[in-house]
């Protein structure tokens, strides 16, 4: 399913192939847009990569060699039908987090031989910011979620007892999470300005080059 879902992203929609057309009346209008469009797809895929490897933790490396690790991953994950939060919380900074990952409650998927590829392929990489491991996020319980059934108890706290307690509590969650992976509006305004390459995340590199 999780390779499903890749490969439908990776394709455009219905609605969206008729608004290229409506776009490309004229040969005029074709041309510039084929010439950004021919390569679309392995565009497209590459950020994917980049962000699955941001939110993961490692650096990233060859374009090939990430796009095997991510497809080894996503294997992993459509196998044992795990979450992807917690898949990466587990394995944030990649082996560094292995300990952590083997004693939480998926342990037990993290074995076989469709594990062993993704762990040889993790251990080839470097964490990207090791000194996350050591907040407090990575030493709770768990990842930080907003599935529906999370959405409908804490509006059932609200519609019930006008209690948004919970509500509250999911906020700073969500804050404390953004601000361990380095991200938040108030990061945002307080960062100096830096010369282009520095301080980006490989997703903003590759879209900038």
């Amino acid at each position: 399913m999780a390779r499903d879902v890749v490969a439908a992203l990776a394709q455009p929609s219905g609605r969206q192939r008729a608004n290229l057309r409506s776009l490309a009346r004229s040969d005029s209008h074709r041309r510039p847009l084929r010439a950004e469009l021919h390569d679309y797809e392995p565009r497209y895929l590459r950020l994917f990569h980049l962000a699955f490897l941001e939110r993961l933790g490692i650096t990233p490396g060859h374009a090939i060699a990430d796009s095997l690790l991510v497809a080894h991953c996503l294997c992993l994950l459509e196998e044992s039908r795990s979450s992807f939060d917690r898949f990466f919380f587990d394995w944030y900074g990649g082996i560094a987090s292995e300990p952590r990952a083997l004693a939480g409650p998926l342990g037990k998927i993290y074995r076989g031989a469709k594990w062993d590829l993704c762990r040889r392929e993790l251990a080839e990489r470097t964490p990207s910011a090791p000194e996350r491991l050591a907040d407090p996020y990575f030493q709770g319980p768990g990842p930080c979620t907003l599935v529906i059934d999370e959405v409908e108890r804490i509006w059932s706290r609200i519609d019930a007892a006008n209690d948004w307690s919970a509500l509250e509590a999911k906020v700073e969650a969500i804050r404390s999470f953004g601000r361990v992976h380095g991200r938040g509006p108030e990061l945002t305004a307080a960062s100096p300005a830096l010369p282009p390459g520095q301080g980006e995340s490989p997703i903003s590199a590759a879209c900038r080059g």
